[in-house]
């Protein structure tokens, strides 16, 4: 309901959406004054329009369509089989480019695959990539069924060989992809970090995450809104998850 705007010429039918979905916003469009259908217009732009379109923009209609056919094509298929058939190849990048807009837009958007819901500012952004222990990760994926752009993000600061992570999200369309499992091997393997601190919070929504860490070990009983730090090694990640089934590539290689 939070990514839906009701428009309606009846303050009755507001009142009745509003009542079912609170979270929903409800404007009223005006039938009768033509300067009142401006300002909605207005406002519909500032809620749907974006400044700058991206790759990933003109990729997610494509990308969800492919998705959905990659489900249909999983039906039946042992999970691990199908996925490496998928012939994927995942692309980290690592640079802090304070003109990619992408990943703080992923952080801020994404909810179902969330560390713990907290988004950010772009002076926080900014003031984030600055630090010179900050690390800041993003993954892009394609596969037979099509590319689908930057759907993953991690970030947080390096002390020593110590992560800690204070942003960790991934796209819905990159379910069921593995994807996740190649973002914590990307930090163990590449960056030589011994332990991750998962700076995890539960929110309404970010159940599955909550149920990747589980099938990690990492049972969390939390009620929502409450938080903890998750430690994980090398041994129990690789413990777990078995043989990773894309290739995988740095941004220039």
């Amino acid at each position: 309901p939070e990514s839906v705007v009701f428009v309606d010429d009846s303050p009755m039918e507001l009142d009745e959406v509003k009542a079912a979905f609170p979270a929903m916003t409800c404007l009223l469009f005006p039938t009768k004054r033509a300067a009142k259908c401006v300002e909605l217009l207005d406002e519909l732009r500032s809620l749907f329009g974006k400044g700058t379109v991206q790759r990933e923009d003109a990729l997610r209609g494509a990308s969800i369509r492919a998705n959905a056919a990659m489900q249909t094509s999983a039906v039946g298929s042992a999970d691990g089989a199908f996925v490496r058939g998928l012939e994927g190849c995942v692309t980290f990048d690592c640079r802090k480019d304070p003109s990619n807009q992408r990943i703080p837009e992923l952080i801020n958007k994404t909810n179902q695959f969330n560390l713990n819901g907290v988004r950010t500012s772009t002076g926080e952004w900014l003031k984030q990539i600055q630090d010179e222990n900050s690390l800041v990760v993003g993954v892009s994926s394609a596969d037979k069924f099509g590319p689908l752009g930057t759907i993953g993000a991690l970030a947080g600061r390096r002390v020593k060989n110590e992560l800690e992570v204070t942003s960790w999200v991934l796209s819905c369309r990159a379910f069921s992809r593995r994807i996740e499992d190649h973002m914590l091997d990307h930090v163990f393997q590449h960056h030589g970090i011994s332990t991750v601190r998962l700076n995890f919070r539960r929110t309404e929504r970010n159940e599955p995450l909550r149920r990747y860490l589980a099938g990690l070990g990492l049972e969390l009983e939390l009620e929502p809104g409450a938080g903890a730090d998750v430690l994980l090694s090398p041994e129990q990640f690789y413990n777990q998850i078995g043989e990773l089934p894309h290739r995988v590539r740095l941004q220039n290689e």
